[in-house]
């Protein structure tokens, strides 16, 4: 398992937060792809809200990681 941070404040949009692993992952675009021969390659994000009625906007552009991937977009949401 790899584990990446954006780098980025937590409170930042989550779009930022994917343009940021994107710039991350995108030199190692064909190596990732190749791991998809042998083992399950995964994108887990990860939203939390403390407000009754989560939740968030994505814009198109920010889900490039995933159709240059190759890989469903799922998100999990968490409110407190």
């Amino acid at each position: 398992m790899w584990s990446l941070d954006s780098g980025l404040h937590e409170e930042e949009k989550l779009e930022e937060h994917l343009f940021a692993l994107w710039e991350i992952l995108k030199p190692h675009k064909e190596y990732l792809l190749s791991l998809k021969e042998t083992v399950e390659v995964d994108v887990f994000c990860g939203y939390r809200s403390s407000s009754h009625i989560a939740g968030v906007d994505v814009s198109y552009r920010a889900l490039e990681l995933f159709k240059e991937l190759e890989i469903d977009f799922s998100l999990s949401i968490i409110t407190t």
